[in-house]
C-alpha cells in the first residue's frame, strides 16, 4: 500500500470512528423506502440490506467500523491486514476472493446489497460485473463516491471538480 493510500484510509478510518462514537441520540431513524443518489445512479432501498458484499478492504471496514460486520456474507479484494481491533470479526467473514472475486463467488453468497470500492471492479467496464448485471437480480450496488468522482470528466478532459475530504465524508453519510 502507498503512503496516499495509506492517509486515505486512516482519515476513512478516524471519520467512521468519529461518527461510530458520536451520542446515540444524534442519530436520526431511517425511514423506507430510502432512496440514494449514488455515482449518478439512485438506489431505492424498501428495507435496511441483511446480507451484504464488500467488493474492497474499505468497504469491509467501514462496516466494521459502523457495528454492521454481522451484516456482511463476504468480502474480496483486500491489499493489507484488516484496521486493528476488528481482526475477530473480519476472521467471521468469508473471504470470496483476496483480490478479483468472480460475479458467481458474489451471488454464491446470496447478497441483497454490494457495495465496492471501485468500478474497475463492479461498474460500466468492470472485471467482476456490471451495475447493470447486479441490477438484474435486484441487488443495488454502492460505489465509493471518490471512485465515481475520479471518474467523472467534462467532454474537454478536465475534472467536474476538485477531489475534496467531503466526498470520503459521503461515504459513511
Amino acid at each position: 500500500m502507498n503512503k496516499a493510500s495509506a492517509l486515505v484510509l486512516v482519515a476513512l478510518a478516524a471519520s467512521a470512528v468519529f461518527f461510530c462514537s458520536a451520542q446515540q441520540g444524534a442519530a436520526q431513524e431511517t425511514h423506507y423506502p430510502l432512496s440514494i443518489k449514488n455515482c449518478g445512479r439512485t438506489l431505492i432501498f424498501d428495507k435496511a440490506p441483511s446480507r451484504a458484499v464488500a467488493d474492497g478492504q474499505n468497504s469491509a471496514e467501514f462496516f466494521y467500523l459502523l457495528g454492521l460486520g454481522d451484516k456482511v456474507v463476504g468480502s474480496a479484494l483486500w491489499v493489507g491486514p484488516v484496521l486493528e481491533g476488528f481482526e475477530e470479526v473480519d476472521a467471521r467473514v468469508p473471504r470470496i476472493a483476496e483480490l478479483y472475486p468472480s460475479f458467481e463467488g458474489i451471488l454464491a453468497t446470496k447478497p441483497d446489497f454490494v457495495s465496492t470500492q471501485f468500478q474497475w471492479q463492479i461498474g460500466p467496464q468492470g472485471v467482476v460485473a456490471t451495475v447493470e448485471q447486479f441490477e438484474e437480480l435486484d441487488i443495488p450496488v454502492y460505489t465509493a463516491p471518490a471512485d465515481c468522482h475520479l471518474k467523472a470528466r467534462k467532454a474537454d478532459g478536465t475534472e467536474l471538480r476538485k477531489f475534496t475530504m467531503n466526498l470520503v465524508y459521503q461515504e459513511i453519510e
